[in-house]
């Protein structure tokens, strides 16, 4: 079994997004298409996806409208790693599903998908498309990624792991 993929999006995910916002959240800003935005995020967030990637339970990859700009100017804000990013276009359907569903139909691994924009009949959608373990999380736009939920994204990265593990047996 191969690494499992976390495609990761930034606003309402890593970036709160809400009016009143906590006072736990870092700021700090970083700039898309041109245009510098406020940036609200949790440094917990930064540090699990960051020890995530540094310690190979996922490879992760930016989903989200920032395109490239989730490398060059996110990221480096926030303090990520570079992880690539895809970047947007027209498509049948909603674009990050097509992505979803195309990577995972053609590399057939585990897979969380963290969006805020996930919906309880785009989960199903994607349930339809794919018999691949996986865990989709739509967190809460002015919360973002939770302790909770974070906590549910590394036991199951964890349980992929003692999975592929016992596999190379």
């Amino acid at each position: 079994m191969a690494i499992p993929i976390w495609f990761l999006d930034i606003d309402g995910a890593v970036n709160v997004a809400g009016l009143r916002l906590p006072d736990h959240l870092s700021r700090t800003e970083a700039t898309t298409e041109g245009v510098t935005w406020p940036i609200h995020y949790s440094p917990e967030v930064v540090s699990v996806v960051n020890t995530v990637h540094r310690s190979g339970l996922a490879e992760i990859r930016w989903l989200t409208t920032w395109g490239q700009d989730a490398r060059t100017s996110f990221a480096p804000a926030v303090g990520l790693d570079e992880f690539p990013a895809y970047d947007m276009f027209d498509g049948e359907r909603w674009w990050k599903f097509e992505i979803v569903t195309n990577s995972i139909a053609s590399e057939g691994r585990p897979f969380v998908w963290t969006d805020d924009d996930l919906t309880e009949a785009g989960i199903a959608d994607i349930r339809a498309c794919t018999d691949v373990q996986s865990i989709l999380i739509a967190p809460r736009t002015d919360d973002g990624l939770t302790a909770v939920e974070l906590s549910r994204i590394t036991d199951f990265l964890a349980l992929m792991q003692i999975i592929r593990g016992s596999c190379a047996l």
